[in-house]
């Protein structure tokens, strides 16, 4: 949300600080939007605005605090599918306005892709290329956008805009690859599995499961469609990343009933992981859209004793015991969670998506003081965005700097990119 969306929010133009986004995805080059946009405001910024919307509302007090929480995970599910779309669209602020008037949500709180999809197809007001590349990564070229608009069948057409794809730089070379080879296509499962034979299923999804974020309505209809055993293969190997779902609005209710069918197949890294995302991911930042301490407390009763015994031998465990055993009805001190954190940047986890915030004295410390060993409990995610804010008025960027922040963010890429043991970019 920002300032074309709310007029009486007002940024101070003598605002020393500079925000600064790197979207990295683990098959491509790194995207990078620098500077102040007018569409985007900073954290406090954002919280003020939603508060001062929902104050407005009858809801009580105790429900107005969770209510923030819901809408920054709807936030960061439209923020999810604009990252998604970023190497297909056309990087325009403009047609991400018309893109997100045409959003389709679910009753989870997600946005329908394929719905989606299609109104955005009927939409005049977006660009024709942007059409194309939507209607192509979602295969709808015939049965929808020819409707619509012959002359994108044309052959003249398709050629003039390949060679547009070609000469465009940054997202315009991602995309000849992304139609080729791309494994973010999406996947119109119920399709897929009329045209496949039933022995293909679990060979199927193992692989868009290791290679990509699969949506969780998905899931469960992948799931419904395999046996008993081929089930147990699935959980075996994603135990953790099935489980992660959990953790997010709106169905951190099952979790617990979830874990109880997981935790069997979970190692003792695994039980770390997920442990050090409730506590500094959910607790540490002081969500409020579900009671997290009362999660975290449960759900170490029902683990299994192996696995518990793991953890006291672990950095995690003196903080962790501090947290289930604090007074219940006192409000959890979250600044103590805070002491015990090393990392360098504030980290969130949300459906396929890293989101990190780092903040700096000086900018040419953005790629150093991020610790790749930081990135180690959360496999499986597909985008990392890296918010860093420092210090500095505006003036024109000193190239020297430009330089070696591109070399240091290069090389940090790299070696996140052997750290996680995601694929080679294509070539």
């Amino acid at each position: 949300m920002g300032k074309k969306f709310e007029q009486t929010c007002k940024l101070d133009p003598a605002d020393p600080w500079r925000w600064e986004n790197d979207l990295a995805d683990e098959k491509y080059e790194i995207f990078d939007q620098y500077g102040k946009r007018e569409s985007i405001l900073p954290f406090s910024k954002w919280e003020e605005l939603v508060e001062k919307k929902i104050s407005m509302s009858i809801l009580p007090p105790m429900l107005r605090s969770e209510l923030l929480d819901v809408i920054r995970s709807v936030a960061a599910e439209a923020d999810r599918w604009l990252k998604e779309h970023f190497p297909i669209s056309l990087r325009s602020c403009e047609q991400e306005q018309y893109a997100q008037s045409c959003f389709q949500w679910s009753s989870l709180g997600k946005i329908n892709r394929l719905k989606t999809a299609k109104t955005l197809l009927t939409n005049p007001r977006l660009h024709i290329d942007y059409l194309y590349s939507i209607a192509k990564h979602y295969d709808l070229m015939e049965n929808t956008l020819s409707h619509r608009n012959t002359n994108l069948m044309c052959p003249n057409f398709m050629e003039g805009d390949e060679a547009s794809r070609r000469s465009r730089s940054g997202a315009g070379a991602i995309c000849e690859k992304f139609f080729e080879k791309s494994t973010l296509k999406y996947i119109a499962w119920p399709d897929y599995f009329a045209k496949s034979a039933p022995d293909q299923y679990l060979q199927y999804i193992q692989k868009v499961m290791s290679e990509n974020y699969i949506e969780y309505e998905d899931l469960l209809f992948c799931l419904s469609h395999i046996s008993e055993d081929e089930r147990e293969i699935i959980f075996k190997k994603y135990a953790l990343r099935i489980l992660m779902y959990f953790l997010d609005w709106p169905l951190q209710s099952e979790f617990l009933y979830a874990a109880k069918h997981l935790l069997p197949y979970f190692t003792g890294n695994n039980f770390r992981d997920i442990l050090t995302v409730i506590l500094y991911e959910r607790i540490m930042l002081g969500r409020k859209d579900f009671n997290y301490i009362s999660l975290l407390k449960e759900f170490w009763a029902i683990s299994p004793l192996l696995l518990r015994r793991f953890i006291e031998t672990n950095s995690i465990y003196k903080i962790l015991m501090h947290t289930m055993n604090y007074p219940i009805g006192e409000v959890f001190p979250h600044q103590k969670l805070f002491e015990s954190f090393h990392g360098t940047g504030l980290m969130f986890g949300y459906q396929g998506m890293k989101y990190v915030l780092i903040r700096l004295e000086t900018p040419d410390k953005s790629f150093v003081a991020l610790n790749c060993d930081h990135f180690t409990p959360y496999l499986g995610y597909k985008f990392c965005s890296i918010t860093y804010v420092y210090k500095l008025r505006r003036r024109k960027r000193d190239k020297a700097l430009q330089t070696q922040t591109k070399e240091r963010r290069t090389a940090f890429i790299s070696k996140l990119r052997d750290l996680c043991h995601w694929p080679n970019r294509p070539t």
